[in-house]
């Protein structure tokens, strides 16, 4: 029944755990600015209801999963200032974003093309 988890600004660290695929409910997941590591997991392509994932400001790595595109009423995603590798997942073009952030990574290829509303923001 959880709704919106908050764990921004704590120091957490380790690997994001697998077992926030089962907070179905979740609306709003917020872990940026901690000491995440390691990659994200494909089970956060089960939070259909998602509709703002931060983690934003962590030591996360790997490629982005393309389980994200299965976050279909996703409106802000912001993965910004992570050590993030490898191509954009394509899937991302297929949400209707309002606010994406993709920069200060080490990721590859061309932002989402379908992008033509709200905020993006790609730096190196």
């Amino acid at each position: 029944m959880l709704n919106i988890l908050k764990l921004d600004d704590n120091s957490c660290s380790g690997t994001l755990p697998t077992e926030l695929g089962e907070l179905i409910s979740l609306t709003e997941l917020y872990v940026n600015t901690n000491l995440f590591t390691g990659t994200v997991p494909s089970e956060l392509g089960n939070l259909d209801k998602l509709t703002l994932l931060w983690m934003f400001s962590n030591q996360l790595s790997g490629s982005l999963s393309s389980e994200l595109g299965y976050l279909t009423s996703l409106t802000s995603l912001d993965v910004d200032s992570n050590m993030f590798t490898g191509m954009f997942p394509t899937e991302i073009d297929k949400l209707n974003l309002e606010e994406l952030y993709l920069g200060k990574n080490d990721s590859t290829g061309h932002p989402p093309s379908d992008i033509e509303t709200g905020s993006f923001w790609c730096e190196g």
